[in-house]
């Protein structure tokens, strides 16, 4: 074989590698790789059913959750069960403390609490939590800071009213300068 050819055929396996890996980077996970892949996974959600203002007090601004939120909070933790959640961050609310409690319980670690109105800082600091690889992460917020989040990080526009419930967004994230979001998941906790 000629030094020439011999050339060519470097330059076309070059090629080859680089197209598979830049394909293989913008194709989305499976459910297998999800699970394989632990320490950048962050799940993002809203928080649960809540408590109407009929059945509370009219001053309560922070209402607890219903049975079924609940409930739901405690399915979530069986979704996140082998999920390796080493963070759980949460608003300082009663709602999105119950829905975080059972998988902070279940794993025994403490619930950190974020600044809703500093979305893009709480971002940063994800970023490199989640680009760290020491496990995976769980936050909980509302129907307005979650989508915000979840744009944030790279996933895709969303929209959640007030009556969503049970939506949970995840997404595999890399790099610590440039948000990268590898994946997106989405799925309902029943």
């Amino acid at each position: 074989m000629s030094i020439g050819n011999q050339k060519f055929g470097f330059f076309i396996i070059s090629v080859g590698l680089c197209m598979a890996f830049f394909t293989s980077a913008q194709e989305p996970l499976n459910a297998k790789d999800v699970e394989n892949r632990k320490g950048n996974l962050v799940f993002l959600v809203r928080h649960f059913e809540k408590q109407s203002p009929n059945t509370q007090s009219k001053h309560t601004k922070d209402p607890e959750l219903t049975e079924r939120g609940l409930a739901r909070a405690q399915a979530l933790a069986a979704f996140l069960a082998e999920k390796n959640i080493t963070s759980v961050f949460s608003t300082n609310y009663k709602r999105t403390l119950q829905t975080a409690s059972p998988t902070a319980e279940q794993y025994g670690i403490n619930i950190t609490f974020y600044n809703p109105s500093d979305m893009a800082e709480f971002a940063l600091q994800l970023t490199a939590l989640a680009g760290a690889g020491n496990g995976n992460i769980l936050v909980v917020g509302h129907s307005n800071t979650t989508p915000q989040l979840l744009k944030l990080l790279g996933g895709p526009d969303k929209v959640l009213s007030e009556d969503d419930y049970g939506d949970v967004f995840y997404l595999s994230l890399f790099g610590t300068e440039k948000t990268v979001a590898n994946s997106f998941q989405h799925v309902m906790i029943e």
